[in-house]
């Protein structure tokens, strides 16, 4: 459950999150999904514990990349209405797709490897929940799910 509370509140940051110069706002829209793609590529990959200690050096440079286009889209701020519509029109049906698909993947692996399996892949990519919400990614301040400061 806090599992999909985490990738519901990561979609909304990801849509949320997407401002400044529009093309560098679609250029970070796109590589922030494709980053969650290769993501659930890995996570698909996994089908037993050696698998997934096999995985981890990869899902290690999948959190960094994560964390960096988190990091860029924090540092945008929020679009206008009007870009934020453009922005969610353009992204949202491939970004709620890839995150379906991780959410079916981190189930999986929680069903198929035990309970502490997603935990082990967000620990494998340096990511902790406060992180995948926008808190703590490079030394911010926590920030709700509106990118506003707390």
């Amino acid at each position: 459950m806090k599992l999909c509370t985490v990738l519901s509140l990561c979609l909304v940051l990801v849509l949320m999150g997407l401002t400044g110069c529009k093309s560098e706002r679609e250029k970070s829209a796109s590589a922030t999904i494709d980053v969650f793609e290769d993501m659930v590529s890995q996570l698909e990959g996994i089908k037993s514990n050696a698998d997934l200690v096999d995985t981890k050096p990869k899902l290690e440079k999948i959190g960094a990349r994560l964390k960096d286009q988190m990091k860029k889209m924090q540092d945008m701020g929020r679009p206008g209405a009007e870009e934020d519509k453009a922005l969610d029109a353009k992204y949202k049906p491939r970004m709620e797709k890839v995150m379906a698909r991780l959410q079916d993947q981190m189930t999986r692996l929680q069903k198929d490897l035990g309970g502490e399996a997603s935990m082990a892949v967000l620990q494998a990519m340096n990511l902790s929940p406060m992180d995948m919400m926008g808190g703590t990614m490079h030394g911010s301040k926590p920030q709700s799910p509106m990118g506003m400061p707390n």
